[in-house]
């Protein structure tokens, strides 16, 4: 397994709960939406075909039952991977910003701002890339700025010269 995976996946693992709630319920949507296609075919061969008014009635009930549960279904699923995948990342950032926090002095003197944070920055857009996680983007920067302000100067906001 490579050293990234591994990596990624220590901060999987204490969702792994939410994650399994997440897959079982897209597995639970998917067969709410295979069982449309067989809802056709009792919809033509019993009810139309064979003139079964009760059929018919049984029939377009649960293809509306089935189209709410799965409208139902997605909302959910998609708040809960919103959330979770927030957490994910909340997580991660927070090691980056205390391993930062843990450089020695000597280390942020030499090396320019602009080269940690583009490298922070670099690698947080490849995480936020996804549709889901643009959201993200927008406060991890809006957050970073007080952060960098922080790491780059912290006695102008003692010193008022």
């Amino acid at each position: 397994m490579p050293r990234e995976f591994r990596r990624a996946l220590a901060y999987l693992l204490p969702y792994r709960r939410a994650l399994t709630l997440v897959v079982v319920l897209s597995g639970l949507n998917t067969v709410l939406s295979l069982v449309q296609p067989y809802l056709s075919k009792v919809l033509v061969d019993r009810a139309l075909i064979g003139r079964d008014l009760l059929a018919l009635y049984w029939t377009v009930g649960l293809f509306a039952a089935a189209s709410v549960s799965g409208f139902a279904l997605t909302a959910l699923i998609g708040l809960r991977y919103t959330r979770v995948s927030a957490d994910v990342l909340f997580d991660m950032r927070l090691a980056l910003y205390r391993h930062l926090l843990r450089l020695s002095p000597r280390f942020c003197a030499r090396t320019p701002l602009g080269d940690i944070l583009a490298r922070s920055t670099t690698t947080w857009a490849r995480f936020s890339a996804s549709p889901r996680n643009r959201c993200f983007r927008g406060w991890e920067l809006a957050g970073g700025g007080p952060f960098a302000a922080l790491f780059n100067q912290p006695q102008s906001l003692v010193d008022s010269r």
